[in-house]
């Protein structure tokens, strides 16, 4: 990245206040003279990432450069509330996993730390995690991939305020379920979480491994949402609370297929399951059932469920049994107030909706279906003001005509029966693609709006506040460089490419800052809000 040694950087600010807090920022470069003697910068780099972790401090960015590693890193330090310590690969980052064969290991470990963030690094080849999170706080996994790990890609226990998005999670589990080794990414006993914008998919190899997202025991106060999970051996997404109390979840944006099951909510031994919600997802192509409410283990209590605006459609035909598998399904008889409405559930197998629950609190209400079959086995239902029609998708098997692929589209066609005809009552306020429910006076059913427009934020994760914060032009320039200030941010700093900080201001408003550069070379502007940051590179010839 900077390669060369600058002098002085003359500042000419308007409207800004000063701010005395010093951080640095460090890069990781064993390719080109990196040794963890040096002293972090980018013209004498550090060896090692286990190095810099060891070294950076609340505030300070590691940039760890392209190429192979073979560590396992644990990080000692924590950031604080406003100032992260953030580690950043730069290009292609792969850290291998080493020899060790010990369980409960992570190629990247976080035991009792806070406020850091791991973010575009490739990890490979682990004998259990990919990344371990233990008792810690405020964790953000963003841009991250990780390739034939033991157990779980990514996992977390005993946390507060983890956040793991836009990461990749391929070949999980290839270890045995005697090991424990089932769950590509586990969120276990975490409060205040978001899990979004990941893919999941090809289980790594163990039969009984591979169960896509899990957030299990006592779980709550989470959000589940807009990730890609296909082609595992076990099921898509997974609430359970063993024995414990899991609540206030939600599942919603999600698309599953190709695995065993779409998404199941479970008591495998006698705890509770309350307040959860599942929408907006579209589940189809999975071999047994798209959405479950299940009878596992002791089969404990599931109250106050939402099950609405789901897509279910051609699930159960996997199974090899003909008489079973289909939509959506209550298993068990240990339910109190589960409320399903507004779904789609089309073209399923043996049963569209069934209930064996026998509870008046079961409702099943204003939904569109298509296939209904009635055998008394299945315990299928139609519910109350039912629509019995084909959904008319837009082009259920895409281009290719190849059911299971990321071309299919479950959205409808002008002409469905889905659209207008839902209960607005308790819906969600959005759709699928983020689109405003209701676009009319009254809400379609399924998981996608028709007629409808995007709503420019719905979530308000921590990794979105950044988006279209300040603009840098002209880039790479000769003369005087301006940044216009979009909105409101909490900090930007000038850093060298010594990885010093030479200028810091804070709370700057919406304004034009003229920035004078007299040498040339490569700079650095951080810009920060919300404890995350966004860097820009300015080169001045």
């Amino acid at each position: 990245m900077i390669t060369r040694k600058i002098s002085t950087l003359v500042l000419i600010f308007l409207l800004l206040c000063f701010s005395d807090t010093i951080a640095a920022v460090y890069s990781v470069d064993p390719a080109n003279g990196g040794l963890d003697g040096n002293v972090g910068s980018i013209g004498a780099p550090w060896g090692t990432i286990q190095h810099a972790a060891s070294s950076a401090v609340a505030g300070d960015t590691v940039y760890v450069q392209a190429g192979n590693y073979s560590e396992k890193v644990t990080f000692p330090n924590s950031g604080t509330a406003g100032s992260l310590i953030s580690f950043i690969g730069v290009g292609n980052v792969v850290v291998q996993g080493t020899a060790s064969v010990a369980l409960w290991n992570g190629i990247f470990n976080i035991n009792t730390k806070g406020y850091i963030l791991i973010k575009n690094f490739s990890l490979k080849n682990s004998y259990w995690f990919g990344i371990y999170i233990e008792s810690s706080n405020n964790i953000y996994i963003e841009n991250d991939s990780t390739y034939t790990t033991g157990a779980s890609g990514i996992t977390a226990w005993h946390s507060d305020n983890i956040y793991a998005s836009n990461n990749v999670v391929q070949k999980a589990c290839y270890q045995s379920l005697s090991t424990g080794s089932q769950e590509c990414i586990t969120f276990s006993g975490v409060t205040n979480f978001e899990i979004h914008h990941n893919e999941v998919f090809e289980s790594g190899g163990s039969n009984n491994g591979g169960e896509g997202i899990d957030t299990k025991e006592n779980c709550s106060n989470g959000k589940v949402y807009n990730n890609v999970l296909h082609d595992l051996s076990r099921l898509g997404i997974y609430a359970d609370c063993w024995d414990k109390t899991l609540q206030n979840v939600e599942i919603y944006n999600n698309k599953i297929y190709n695995c065993s099951e779409g998404i199941v909510l479970s008591s495998e031994n006698g705890g509770t399951l309350t307040n959860v919600k599942v929408y907006n997802n579209i589940t189809y192509n999975n071999n047994n059932f798209g959405i479950t409410v299940s009878d596992y283990g002791t089969n404990g209590l599931r109250q106050n469920i939402s099950i609405m605006n789901n897509t279910v459609y051609k699930n159960g035909y996997g199974d090899s049994n003909t008489g079973w598998g289909g939509g959506i399904i209550i298993l068990t008889t240990n339910v109190s107030k589960i409320n399903i409405f507004n779904n789609i559930v089309s073209n399923n197998d043996a049963m569209q909706i069934s209930d064996k629950s026998g509870v008046a609190s079961v409702s099943v209400n204003e939904n569109l279906i298509y296939g209904y079959h009635g055998l008394g086995w299945t315990f299928e239902v139609k519910g109350i003001n039912v629509i019995e029609s084909d959904p008319l998708f837009v082009d259920v098997d895409g281009i290719d005509n190849i059911l299971g692929n990321p071309d299919d589209d479950l959205d409808v066609t002008a002409g469905s029966p889905s659209i207008n005809n839902g209960i607005n009552k308790n819906a969600p306020g959005f759709d699928f693609n983020n689109f405003k429910r209701p676009a009319e006076s009254i809400v379609d059913i399924g998981a996608f709006e028709h007629n409808s427009v995007l709503l420019s934020i719905i979530n308000s994760s921590p990794d979105a506040l950044l988006s279209n914060s300040v603009e840098v032009y002209p880039n790479p320039s000769n003369e005087d460089i301006y940044i216009k200030i979009l909105r409101k941010v909490d900090l930007i700093e000038i850093i060298d490419s010594r990885g010093s900080v030479l200028q810091k201001y804070s709370s700057p408003n919406e304004c034009l800052l003229k920035v004078a550069i007299s040498a040339q070379g490569l700079y650095m502007i951080r810009v920060s809000e919300g404890g995350l940051s966004e860097l820009y590179r300015v080169v001045n010839y």
